[in-house]
């Protein structure tokens, strides 16, 4: 990230940046769901349990939200996939050779920076990044 993006790609990382976060609410809210589904069909009213069915509530409980979290973990991994797919996808069709490197993605300086880049990001409207693609003609 030593090189500054242009504008129209910051726009595209901070729409990216917008579209994770609402994702991420939305996967709370359904972690939380599970948690008052489990509340609604496991724990009866007036019902007193003991230690041991309390704990083996608890453990189902726990299950249930280590399930949800999983799969929308899952789902955004592949996300993030399928984004990097579609980039390397374009690069290749403009005769372009990317690389990426993971060992950045632990780099707290430029994760940093990214999370500065999302609070910018919804600061804005969000009409701002609805925006259709434009294709460029190859390179040289």
């Amino acid at each position: 990230m030593a090189t500054p993006l242009s504008e129209d790609h910051n726009l595209q990382v901070q729409g990216y940046l917008r579209f994770a976060k609402f994702k991420r609410k939305q996967h709370l809210r359904e972690v939380g769901a599970t948690v008052s589904d489990f509340a609604e069909y496991r724990v009866q009213e007036n019902e007193v349990y003991t230690t041991k069915e309390a704990r083996a509530l608890l453990a189902d409980c726990r299950e249930a939200v280590l399930q949800r979290v999983e799969t929308e973990l899952e789902n955004a991994t592949y996300a993030s996939g399928l984004l990097l797919h579609l980039l390397f996808e374009q690069a290749e069709m403009a005769d372009l050779v990317m690389t990426a490197d993971t060992n950045e993605l632990e780099n707290e300086m430029l994760l940093k920076r990214i999370a500065q880049s999302a609070e910018e990001a919804m600061a804005k409207p969000a009409s701002l990044f609805a925006r259709k693609p434009q294709r460029l003609n190859k390179l040289g």
